[in-house]
This record gives C-alpha cells, structure tokens and sequence, in this order.
C-alpha cells in the first residue's frame, strides 16, 4: 500500500553488578536504557539469582510498561537459557495479555580476575 518503514538508530546501555553469596550463588542487580530518537528513554531494572550456577531466578521492571517474571539455567557448558514473562502494567493490559521471551547466551571468560565463574579460574575461590 505504499507504507514505508524508515529504519531508527537504538542505542542501549547495560550495566549491572555482580553480588556473591557463598561459594556458589551470584545476585545480579542490572539496569538497561535504550535510547531511540523521538522516542522517550526506556529503562529497565532486573535482579538476577543465580543458584549453585546452574539455575537462574529473577524479576524485573520496564519502566511504565511491565513486570517480567525469569526462570532459566546453565544447559551446556557456558551456555544460558532464559525464559521471560512480561506481565503489562499500563494502559493497554486490558488488551495485552502479557509476553513471552527467550534469551539463548554464552559467557565468554575474557578475564578470569572478574569471571562470573570465579571457582574455575581463581583457585583461592571456594
């Protein structure tokens, strides 16, 4: 019909900081802002539990839009799986009955100094 989409430049920033609690389990507090023009700022904000580095916890919140709900794991080796649930918390939850989101990742261990996985390149971590 003649309808066009014009392609528009996104820039994200993600950060976040790793807790370690024990030997094993790691919290993550996270934040994102994705930066699209003539759009406003999207922020999100996620708290990531990590078990025995084997399976992953977490909530999060996407400003003025939605709660998420994550449950995901270790599968193979450095390979993650996450699975997200978006529950609508704005205007049009009538209509939206939530989404659904997975994330495939691998963790490349540049630095073993800072590794999420301290126990297998850091002897003095137990």
């Amino acid at each position: 019909n003649g309808a066009s989409i014009l392609p528009a430049k996104h820039f994200v920033v993600h950060y976040g900081y790793n807790f370690f609690i024990g030997t094993t389990d790691v919290l993550t507090l996270s934040t994102k802002q994705t930066f699209i023009s003539n759009l406003p700022t999207w922020t999100e904000v996620d708290l990531l539990y990590d078990l025995n580095q084997k399976v992953l916890l977490g909530i999060g919140y996407r400003h003025q839009d939605a709660i998420k709900l994550m449950l995901g794991g270790n599968f193979w080796k450095d390979f993650i799986g996450l699975y997200s649930y978006d529950i609508g918390i704005n205007s049009l939850r009538s209509v939206n009955g939530g989404s659904h989101e997975i994330t495939l990742a691998y963790h490349f261990h540049y630095n073993p100094t800072f590794s999420r996985d301290k126990k297998r390149y850091n002897t003095n971590f137990k």
